[in-house]
């Protein structure tokens, strides 16, 4: 069965909403430029809301089922249900994963594996960069058809379809859609549930040992520092590691 493939996933949507723009001008260029009869009521219930945060100590009370930290008005407030991608046979779902490793059914054939490292994310992103989370889940496979070279070594993928399998703990995802982000599309953030994440990922993170995860405007070494080096890993990786 072939996939849709989407390379270069785009960013802003979900992350440009009144939870991340207290303080930082406004609810968000969409609502800004629109022509409605409610917009100056959506600007009112905006400073009311940013005011009310602001003279409160307390953050307002915020969880999500997906096992992500979730913005509230500037207030950053942990899950209390880590989400687990263990025990999903039969369902369908849409997780998100970084490219470890890429493999072939049969040689000269398009079927691929791919092999990949679960990230968290609970739909919130920056405006002008896609964001998931440094934590995850553990690994989960992808079986598609497609070429590999559409699926960069460390790129970020979204991966939808249903779980099939599941074998010592990595489920198994039947692919039918996968979108991509190469580097310099999205960032990760230090905020996150519990990390589940294989040790084998965790030893080429050199930011994870000390130091700030989260950088707004990555560049290659940032990419290098937190996931490793692309010519390790993809169609390179070895099982053996």
């Amino acid at each position: 069965m072939g996939i849709a493939i989407l390379p270069n996933g785009g960013v802003g949507g979900a992350g440009c909403t009144m939870e991340r723009a207290c303080g930082s001008g406004g609810p968000g260029r969409s609502h800004r430029d629109a022509k409605t009869a409610d917009s100056k009521d959506l600007w009112k219930s905006f400073g009311q809301r940013c005011k009310s945060i602001r003279e409160n100590s307390k953050p307002p009370h915020a969880t999500t089922a997906y096992g992500a930290p979730k913005f509230v008005l500037g207030f950053i407030v942990r899950a209390t249900r880590p989400y687990k991608i263990q025990g999903k046979k039969g369902k369908y779902v849409s997780w998100y994963g970084i490219v470890r490793g890429i493999s072939h059914s049969q040689p000269g054939e398009e079927k691929l594996t791919l092999l990949l490292e679960h990230k968290y994310f609970d739909g919130m992103t920056d405006c002008h960069i896609m964001m998931v989370s440094q934590s995850g889940s553990g690994d989960f496979q992808a079986k598609l058809e497609g070429k590999a070279e559409r699926f960069p070594a460390l790129a970020l993928v979204r991966v939808y379809g249903t779980v099939v399998e599941e074998k010592d703990k990595v489920p198994e995802i039947a692919a039918e859609y996968v979108r991509v982000w190469p580097w310099f599309t999205f960032t990760l953030t230090d905020l996150g549930a519990g990390d589940h994440t294989n040790p084998r990922w965790l030893k080429y993170c050199k930011r994870c040992k000390g130091g700030r995860i989260y950088n707004p405007y990555p560049d290659e070494k940032y990419y290098r520092d937190v996931l490793g080096d692309p010519k390790d890993f993809g169609v390179n990786l070895e099982e053996t590691k």
